[in-house]
Parts: structure tokens; sequence; C-alpha cells
């Protein structure tokens, strides 16, 4: 079966996140980053993206059971945090049931 270019992309996220060990991470678009006004506020993100990454430092300040009770699709323990996915596919700017999921994510972890 042919992987999906939202399937490798996540892929090499995560082989990013284990070369380079990162505090957080994401894969983001330009409209959610001007909507929530930039990527980082003062000790985390500022919102939840399509691909999360949440290395020890964000993982420990958001909790653990915040994370695994979060209204995601899939989140795993990846190397010393979590790699959390919001929804399968990327997030549609033009559908409101997907911004609804972001916001509802969004409020789940205090964001």
């Amino acid at each position: 079966m042919k992987m999906l270019l939202y399937e490798k992309l996540i892929l090499l996220f995560k082989e990013c996140i284990t070369v380079f060990e990162p505090f957080w991470g994401g894969i983001s678009n330009s409209l959610n980053i001007r909507r929530y006004d930039g990527y980082w506020g003062d000790i985390l993100p500022t919102t939840i993206h399509w691909v999360n990454y949440f290395g020890n430092q964000v993982s420990e300040a958001l909790g653990e059971a915040k994370i695994l009770s979060s209204p995601t699709y899939f989140k795993e323990k990846y190397n010393s945090g979590y790699f959390v996915l919001l929804k399968e596919e990327p997030i549609n700017d033009e559908s409101e049931e997907d911004l609804d999921l972001q916001q509802k994510a969004n409020i789940h972890f205090g964001l």
C-alpha cells in the first residue's frame, strides 16, 4: 500500500525528534501561527498543532495524565516526551469541526 504524503511527514517528524531531541516541536501552518500569535508562550506552546512533540520539560508542565486523557487522535511516549497527533490528517482551516477540535484540545491543555 502506498504511503500518503502526510504519513511520510509524520515519519520524518519522528526521525527529527530522534536526531535533535527537542524540548518541543510541531507541524503547523501559517494561519495557526497568526491565530495564536506565534509558536511559544511563556512556558508552553501557544496551541496544539496537527502534529506535536512535547519533550520532557513540556510533558512535565502539562502532566502525563492530561496528555494521556487529551481529546487527540493519537498519543504515545516517545523518546523523553510524548508524540501527540491532534487528528489523523492535517488541520483544515476551512473546517469548523477541525478548528473546534483544536480549540477543545487547547482548553484541555490550558493553552
